[in-house]
């Protein structure tokens, strides 16, 4: 079975790790993976979003938006669709709009609602006609899929990830910037019996906030991935839900 290639638009570098076993696997074998990050970043955060690409074998582009200024304007819309066009993806992964709605951030929910319309506007023959004449013609994406981060009820699909779960946690830690900042917000939602519950060693680490929120990421990683691969007699798995039904010749075993 030939793996099909994948197109990502989140936000962040982290929610991209947040799939990294399944982005590594089709790129593994022999997929096209490019994953879209919209928020801007310094020139440090980008260097560790470059690592954690070369770790999955995927490629990034990130397109600099400053924090709370993503709008779903026609430029925008044009440049996703653009990106569509260049790199042909058959799955496209973003958002969901439930998880999108019950978060702080804005930029979750024009993310995918950039997304949808990008997927709407790019297979349109008269939309951005200036792209035909460079070569882009209209593609149609196959699939669409949302990370199943918590939301009510069952994901749709689990993926076995256990050929690849080393890649997603290396991936995870080459993003120093962002669990450093979850070393420091750890106190603020948890009481130190609780962060000493899940990390045993956190009381004698707790003053080194960077290797608090390394040693956090990785806990994290590793029982969120048992817990959705359990669900699928699976090692280690990452769920999704799908936007319509998944077509087969015959059910699975």
């Amino acid at each position: 079975m030939t793996a099909p290639n994948i197109l990502v638009l989140f936000t962040d570098p982290l929610g991209v790790t947040d799939i990294g076993g399944t982005l590594a696997k089709h790129s593994k074998a022999g997929a096209t993976v490019v994953a879209v990050i919209l928020w801007e970043y310094p020139d440090e955060v980008l260097r560790q979003i470059k690592k954690m690409a070369s770790i999955l074998q995927i490629e990034t582009r990130v397109l600099g938006y400053k924090r709370g200024e993503i709008v779903a304007d026609l430029p925008t819309k044009k440049r996703i669709v653009k990106i569509i066009r260049e790199t042909k993806p058959d799955i496209a992964i973003t958002f969901d709009p439930e998880f999108a709605a019950n978060t702080t951030y804005g930029d979750h929910i024009v993310t995918h609602q950039l997304m949808m319309d990008a997927l709407g506007l790019c297979y349109r023959g008269n939309f951005a006609p200036e792209q035909l004449k460079e070569g882009l013609g209209p593609w149609f994406v196959k699939a669409v899929y949302y990370p199943f981060w918590g939301l009510r009820g069952r994901p749709d699909v689990i993926v076995d990830i256990a050929e690849t779960f080393d890649l997603k946690v290396k991936a995870t830690l080459a993003l120093e910037g962002q669990y450093q900042v979850t070393g420091k917000i750890l106190p603020i939602f948890y009481s130190e019996d609780a962060l000493e519950a899940v990390l045993p060693t956190y009381r004698s680490m707790k003053r080194d906030v960077k290797e608090v929120g390394r040693e956090w990421q990785k806990e994290r990683r590793r029982a969120a991935a048992r817990f959705i691969g359990d669900q699928a007699d699976a090692a280690f798995g990452e769920a999704f839900k799908r936007t319509e039904p998944l077509k087969l010749d015959y059910l699975a075993t």
